[in-house]
């Protein structure tokens, strides 16, 4: 008979835990590194292309303004006498980055010949001298392009633009030459970015580059080719793409822009391979973290199946218990197992009696704890009627569970009248403790000599729910003041509905008649410590009524599930006013309405409204 080699459980959870655990980093640095490259890639490219688009901005307004330089030098330029007015030659003395003009004949396609000429000290006749074959190839670009300029000498800050001009009154031209010492935009083909920028003419020639064109493992004349093909392509004013190079089959991220002057391209790239070198660093980086996460899987893993060693050793402790009529016993297994399936029997079969004895006596302790705290929170609201000279007040309350979280109060100070509504998040015992915090801090101002604006107790109430529930239970809330001398209604609210006034009129009242009191609301107590609120106010008229109420009332559900909603509440509202009725037997009514429509169905939330009438 061949013996059954069974993988003991330590090694299977082992095996488990760090094959699942290096299976799932492996998938997230894949996945990472993925979404990296790509995100790399675009950042690149864009940046780059913002590269060389900035580079041609700045190289089109130096142009220009260089451009605009000469010609205002040329202003008043005899033809005659090809000589440069006083005026000019005072401020071209007077030119810093100016070394010197000259001023060219062309007569009938001849050989160019100066025909004036200013030389500031610091001018290099040498350099001069010996770039003359370059500076005829400006002038002849000029001839056709009006505009050309170049370095006199590879990577030096001196440069030429030569301009076609064309003479004030006359059809002659005479063509410019400027020498300058110094150029912004030169620092675009000298600086240390990653971005090495070129600048081509129309032909594709390279006119400017940086001192190191290319890379170390870039070939310069394939390089110089695939710049050359990229400018060529130009068909707008800027160009973007990736190029791969043959011969090392380095990839090339090049983006291209057009200077927009005398067919000027700017032309940058930077090797994919260079845009990528953070990459290895987080691949190295990752690598350290996998092993460590690793190491971390085994320990746990060794960890948990000594664990799992104890509950057997636990099960075997229990069995003799039971035999002995201990059925107290528990063992805790959290494998998928046989011996997992035989502990949670063994637990089952053990605690079942004792679970029915424990739940029964904890049912009933809990029970009468919700009714103690359902007595006591009957305590924190006021009486549902209330006459004075000034105001009547009618009310209802109806908690959803034992603990409800809306809370409604009333009471006078100083001679004003206050009334408090507010609907706590959730209902329970948990909403029941802030509905509590607001009541002591409602009798804690109510004891207070002088009294408090609305906006202050508000800003207490909510320090008050914030201390108490750190922002774990928040709560809409209403609070108004009403003063029966000048008959100002003082309000402020905390994202609570919006109590409706039903002004007093002899004719029918319409729901258009009917005035929210929205005008500022502010986020709901608990919410911030550091809230501040603002009153409003509205002046009621002699019988006026006023509503507030919780959303309980207007989501209130029939066995249809359909919701009251505000329309039909209002709609009550308004008949009973409508028909005169008292504003005791108006509230009644709107009991009426919310029992017909709700008939047996269970609260979902609780039910608060209550009627003022002044």
């Amino acid at each position: 008979m061949i013996k059954t080699v069974r993988i003991p459980l330590k090694f299977k959870l082992i095996i488990l835990l760090v094959g699942l655990s290096t299976f799932v980093l492996m998938s997230f640095a894949f996945v990472a590194i993925s979404d990296f490259t790509q995100d790399k890639m675009a950042y690149v490219f864009d940046a780059n292309k913002a590269h060389s688009s900035n580079s041609a901005n700045q190289m089109r307004t130096e142009i220009q303004f260089t451009v605009n330089k000469l010609t205002f030098l040329m202003r008043g330029f005899d033809s005659n006498t090809f000589k440069l007015h006083s005026f000019s030659k005072s401020i071209f003395s007077n030119e810093g980055q100016l070394d010197a003009l000259f001023v060219y004949k062309n007569p009938k396609g001849e050989q160019f010949k100066i025909a004036h000429k200013a030389i500031n000290s610091n001018f290099n006749k040498e350099l001069y001298r010996s770039k003359a074959e370059k500076i005829k190839k400006l002038l002849k670009k000029a001839k056709k392009n009006q505009i050309s300029l170049d370095r006199l000498s590879p990577h030096s800050s001196t440069w030429a633009l030569a301009l076609r001009y064309d003479l004030v009154g006359t059809k002659k031209k005479a063509y410019v030459l400027g020498v300058f010492n110094q150029g912004d935009f030169l620092d675009i083909f000298s600086s240390l970015s990653r971005q090495k920028s070129f600048l081509l003419d129309r032909q594709n020639k390279i006119l400017m580059q940086p001192k190191e064109p290319s890379f170390s493992n870039i070939n310069k004349e394939e390089l110089y080719k695939v710049l050359q093909q990229v400018s060529s392509q130009m068909q707008g004013s800027s160009l973007a793409r990736q190029v791969t190079l043959e011969n090392t089959n380095e990839s090339l991220l090049v983006s291209a822009s057009s200077v927009d002057i005398a067919g000027l391209n700017i032309v940058s790239y930077v090797p994919r391979s260079t845009a990528l070198e953070p990459l290895r660093a987080l691949k190295f980086k990752g690598l350290i973290i996998f092993l460590i996460l690793v190491l971390i899987t085994i320990v746990i893993s060794v960890l948990s199946s000594n664990k799992l060693t104890f509950a057997l050793n636990q099960l075997t402790q229990g069995t003799k218990k039971i035999s002995k009529g201990q059925f107290d016993v528990s063992v805790s297994s959290q494998s998928n197992d046989e011996i997992g399936e035989l502990s949670a029997n063994f637990n089952i079969m053990a605690k079942e009696i004792g679970r029915l004895v424990v739940d029964t006596e904890a049912k009933i302790r809990m029970e009468n704890e919700l009714k103690m705290a359902h007595l006591v929170q009957n305590t924190l609201f006021p009486e549902p009627s209330y006459q004075s000279e000034n105001v009547a007040i009618e009310g209802f309350y109806e908690p959803a569970s034992e603990c409800g979280g809306d809370w409604w109060f009333h009471n006078k100070i100083d001679g004003k009248y206050y009334f408090w509504i507010g609907d706590a998040t959730g209902h329970g015992a948990p909403a029941a403790l802030v509905t509590a915090a607001a009541r002591s801090t409602a009798s804690l101002i109510e004891n207070m000599k002088g009294g408090l604006a609305i906006d202050h107790i508000m800003y207490l109430l909510n320090q008050s729910i914030y201390s108490c529930a750190k922002g774990q239970v928040l709560m809409t809330f209403f609070l108004a003041s009403y003063d029966p001398t000048t008959r100002i209604l003082s309000y402020c609210n905390a994202s609570h509905e919006p109590p409706f006034v039903l002004p007093f009129t002899e004719s029918k009242l319409t729901k258009r008649d009917l005035i929210p009191l929205l005008d500022h609301t502010f986020p709901r107590l608990g919410e911030s410590g550091e809230t501040n609120f603002r009153l409003s106010e509205y002046t009621l008229n002699p019988k006026d009524r006023v509503i507030f109420y919780t959303d309980g009332v207007t989501e209130l559900k029939n066995p249809e599930n359909k919701m009251l909603g505000e329309r039909l509440f209002l709609k009550n509202i308004l008949h009973s006013i409508n028909e005169k009725k008292s504003l005791k037997d108006s509230v009644l009514s709107l009991e009426a309405t919310i029992n017909d429509f709700r008939q047996s169905t269970p609260l979902d939330d609780d039910l608060t409204y209550f009627m003022v009438q002044v």
